[in-house]
């Protein structure tokens, strides 16, 4: 949109008053941008306005303003200097006299985006903190591996147990040993299935001197 000269717009602005005004709304702002006194314009009427042309021109300016502001282009409530540069940038139209009061009154208006810019990697940094100790604190318990010396305990204890509990046959071809252990497992809670049982057996049973498992064969 280029933007029009003061003879164009034809605005009844009161001039003194918005230029003075330490903050603007977004609506009142796009408003002023088209030359109109927030004071007198419907906002209400406006958001189903789609017929008349200022309906149409307020409807296109003001997404235009609104996806600059969620972009954080300027801050929001407005600060009237912000909103005046950056409509030069994109070349939004605003009426020059109304613009040259707000320049003239902004010494008085105090501006936070040199502050608001200085913080923002401090910001994020201490964002991507946060979310690197909630991934330690929430994420799942880190499982532990067996040692060497622990697993070796391990598998002594299984085929003990197998061949004094289960009567489990380690030179046998074939054995219901592991079926046994995993249906019993299962009465108590405890769910394996057959196979692992079965090659948990087949390690235990290299405990044992010799360390030769006929099942293998």
């Amino acid at each position: 949109m280029a933007p029009r000269s003061e003879s164009e717009s034809g605005h009844d602005i009161d001039v003194a008053h918005w230029g003075r005004m330490a903050r603007w709304e977004l609506e009142e702002a796009v408003a002023l941008a088209l030359g109109r006194d927030p004071d007198t314009v419907s906002f209400e009427e406006l958001k189903n306005d789609t017929g008349s042309e200022f309906g149409k021109e307020f409807a296109k300016a003001f997404r235009l303003a609104r996806r600059a502001r969620e972009r954080a282009v300027y801050f929001y409530p407005i600060i009237p200097r912000d909103f005046v540069e950056w409509a030069k940038t994109v070349e939004f139209p605003f009426p020059e006299d109304l613009a040259a009061e707000v320049i003239k009154a902004s010494p008085n208006q105090i501006n936070y985006r040199p502050k608001y810019e200085a913080l923002l990697p401090q910001h994020e940094a201490a964002l991507k903190e946060i979310e690197r100790l909630k991934t330690q604190t929430s994420g799942p318990p880190q499982e532990k591996g067996l040692s060497t010396k622990e697993r070796q305990t391990a598998l002594k204890l299984i085929i003990g147990m197998a061949i004094n509990g289960y009567a489990f046959d380690p030179n046998a071809s074939r054995s219901g040993t592991a079926a046994e252990i995993a249906s019993d497992l299962h009465k108590l809670g405890l769910s394996i299935d057959e196979d692992t049982a079965r090659n948990w057996l087949k390690e235990a049973a290299e405990m044992l001197p010799g360390g030769k498992n006929p099942q293998e064969d």
